[in-house]
């Protein structure tokens, strides 16, 4: 996730929080949550403004991440926005990595089993039905 969109995410949080924090402040019970909600709005505001290796920086910080999910609990589903940017995308390479992993491992073993039906070790319906477990097993992962 590229550092722009970490900030777009941070200003929808800000503005969806202002908002909330504006209707909480109409409800005598829920008048904390609303200053909480401009306090944490403020603060993911602030955060656009930074250089990019200062935001990287403080995206690293617990107290932001704190204000990111006090939003995200006040204000769901619209708070998911001040978290997503504390997500690493390393999570999501992992991942690839992972789903790549498997499927090479699948086309290998189609390959082997390809192999094996050329050299007659095994018949055609043999075959036909090892592939369908193997395609099938690639298929749900």
């Amino acid at each position: 996730m590229t550092i722009s969109t970490k900030k777009t995410l941070l200003i929808v949080s800000y503005v969806v929080s202002i908002i909330t924090g504006v209707i909480f402040i109409f409800g005598i019970i829920t008048i904390p949550l609303s200053v909480f909600l401009f306090m944490g709005g403020t603060k993911m505001r602030d955060m656009t403004n930074l250089s990019d290796t200062e935001f990287e920086k403080t995206l690293t910080s617990k107290l932001n991440l704190g204000w990111a999910i006090y939003i995200l609990i006040v204000t769901f589903p619209f708070g998911i926005c001040a978290l997503l940017p504390y997500v690493t995308d390393s999570v999501k390479s992992n991942i690839n990595d992972n789903e790549k992993s498997e499927i090479s491992q699948g086309i290998t073993e189609l390959d082997l089993l390809f192999e094996k039906k050329e050299k007659g070790v095994i018949t055609k319906e043999e075959y036909e039905k090892l592939k369908q477990k193997i395609l099938d097993k690639m298929d749900n992962k």
